[in-house]
């Protein structure tokens, strides 16, 4: 969303807040998806990649277990 504003002495007027774009920002987890420049003129952002079908599945978990373990094995000690 994104909204107008005006500053009037001390007091903050906001505007109606109306949809800024139509198409989603790409999801990131917890980083993210945007930055504005220093500015506040421009922004960056990042819109997911278009591709011809939906992935099989969003998410993806590993596990490792005896981590440690296998990294003293590779590294010969």
């Amino acid at each position: 969303m994104v909204v107008n504003y005006t500053v009037s002495g001390e007091s903050f007027v906001a505007s109606t807040p109306r949809v800024w774009s139509q198409t989603p920002l790409a999801s990131l987890g917890i980083a993210p998806n945007f930055d504005l420049a220093p500015d506040g003129e421009r922004m960056a952002v990042l819109l997911p990649a278009e591709v011809p079908e939906p992935p099989a599945s969003l998410s993806h978990a590993t596990l490792m277990l005896n981590f440690f373990d296998e990294l003293r094995r590779r590294a010969g000690k």
